[in-house]
């Protein structure tokens, strides 16, 4: 009888609603309509709860991971291939704007001019400091790798 009743609840439930479907099953059961409600409304609430919390997992777990994946491999200033990760691109595209003497917020037409013009005077050929053209040099091709890549 209890078998008949679960297939008659779930037929109900396709067709014609869940009030008609716990009255009919209450009524066959034995149950208070009542009681019946509450014991799906509160199976309904953990359901929520459960599915809510495995999002949330799901959620932190993806967030840590995306935190440790490394976002691309440049060569920084000082000449050593490094792995970024988020947080540390902001703070490398920061780096290489202050070895240009640029302002972080403008675009790649004004960091490739500023480049092409001051290229000129900071080259070694042109009586620049060879050290200071290959950190210039870096901070440029760091930039022009990273333009794509926005965090």
């Amino acid at each position: 009888m209890l078998s008949l009743g679960l297939s008659a609840l779930l037929l109900l439930l396709l067709r014609g609603g869940l009030d008609l479907a716990l009255r009919l099953l209450g009524r066959v059961q034995g149950w208070g309509l009542q009681a019946l409600q509450e014991a799906v409304r509160n199976d309904q609430l953990l359901q929520r709860v459960r599915w809510r919390e495995l999002e949330l997992q799901r959620e932190q777990q993806a967030a840590r991971q995306r935190r440790q994946q490394p976002v691309v491999a440049v060569v920084d200033l000082e000449g050593k291939r490094r792995q970024l990760s988020l947080e540390d691109v902001a703070s490398f595209r920061r780096r290489c704007f202050e070895e240009l003497e640029l302002p972080v917020e403008c675009d790649w037409a004004s960091v490739r001019r500023v480049w092409r013009r001051g290229s000129l005077h900071w080259h070694p050929d042109r009586g620049g400091d060879s050290a200071e053209w290959l950190r210039k040099r870096r901070a440029y091709e760091a930039l022009e790798l990273l333009r794509h890549r926005d965090p």
